[in-house]
């Protein structure tokens, strides 16, 4: 389309015409390029004719706002790289503090895990000790019966004996 409206122009014609892209580096070119497109050719050659002098304003026109884009681009490399930086440092922060809960998970848990395995230990030790001390004092308590015991024969004997002879001490 572009093509049809700037065939029937002359070189000095497109040089002429106003810029109304905010591209204007690609509105240049585009003029640029259709001036080679439109361009005469040598007979029996591919090589074609320009007017250097519309060339040259083109390229001076492309040169003026080549520098604006380049600041343009540069700034936009930039901030993505400001952007990049930031997000990789957020990104960072974000698994370092995973990393850290992680860990303080972990070591909770085996605080509470040893916590819990000491709790078990000291109980076992308390049973174990409980059920010693029952044995113990079950022992000791049938040690003590028994010797009660035997003492009650041992009195009982002696009630029997001393009975025996305060019978034998009425009758005679």
């Amino acid at each position: 389309m572009a093509e049809q409206f700037f065939d029937n122009m002359s070189d000095e014609e497109m040089i002429d015409q106003p810029i109304q892209d905010e591209n204007s580096i690609y509105s240049l070119l585009n003029r640029m390029e259709l001036m080679v497109q439109s361009a005469k050719t040598l007979p029996l050659s591919t090589s074609i004719v320009l007017n250097r002098e519309n060339l040259l304003t083109l390229i001076a026109a492309l040169q003026e706002q080549l520098p604006d884009a380049i600041k343009q681009a540069h700034y936009i490399v930039q901030e993505q790289n400001s952007i990049m930086k930031e997000a990789k440092q957020a990104a960072n922060d974000y698994i370092r503090r995973a990393e850290l809960k992680a860990a303080t998970l972990i070591d909770e848990n085996k605080i509470t895990q040893e916590a819990q395995e000491k709790a078990q230990e000291i109980v076992n030790k308390a049973k174990t000790h409980a059920d010693e001390l029952h044995d113990y004092s079950v022992s000791y308590v049938e040690g003590l019966l028994t010797n009660v015991e035997n003492n009650f024969k041992d009195v009982l004997e002696v009630i029997r004996h001393n009975k025996e002879e305060l019978s034998k001490w009425d009758r005679g």
